[in-house]
């Protein structure tokens, strides 16, 4: 009896977990074309945001780089994070209403970035990128002025900052 109590009890939690796991998700992640670079090449890397819940998701299809935005940070092998003379900053404009796309679960929309190394770091060594992604507008505002749909979930500044897994590239001489 005591057994068939605590397999019920997992089960309710677990029922419980799984609950609120569902609904809109987003994931950003980052890819680079090569897995080593010299000092001197300019890196290409692919940035995604994907759809990663179980429910259609509305998300800007604009990018729009710098703080509270899509920001990329660079750490040595210590963990430590490089500061570089380059400020990655755009300022975002109003968008419209066909800046948006709705992503089923599964799709995702993505951009790709071709840059200096020297835009990233400073010296050769390993390094380790990550890419944060935080929407720059409010769901209030979105569907009082661009008239999204209501019945899709957006993706909105509420929802706070999610991160890429780090992504290790070797930078050469």
């Amino acid at each position: 009896m005591k057994r068939l109590l605590w397999v019920a009890a997992f089960h309710i939690v677990f029922a419980v977990f799984m609950a609120a796991q569902s609904g809109p998700a987003l994931a950003v992640r980052l890819r680079f074309t090569k897995n080593q670079y010299s000092i001197r090449d300019r890196i290409e890397l692919e940035i995604v945001r994907e759809n990663v819940g179980d429910e259609p998701l509305s998300v800007s299809s604009l990018w729009f780089w710098g703080v509270m935005r899509t920001d990329i940070h660079v750490f040595d092998k210590a963990g430590h994070e490089i500061r570089t003379d380059v400020l990655a900053d755009s300022v975002p404009y109003p968008p419209k209403p066909y800046d948006f796309v709705v992503l089923e679960p599964g799709e995702f929309l993505g951009t790709g970035l071709n840059e200096s190394a020297k835009h990233f770091v400073n010296a050769p060594g390993e390094y380790d990128f990550e890419v944060e992604y935080t929407s720059e507008i409010s769901e209030d505002w979105a569907r009082k002025v661009l008239q999204l749909p209501p019945d899709v979930p957006f993706w909105s500044r509420k929802r706070g900052t999610i991160s890429s897994p780090r992504v290790r590239v070797r930078i050469k001489p």
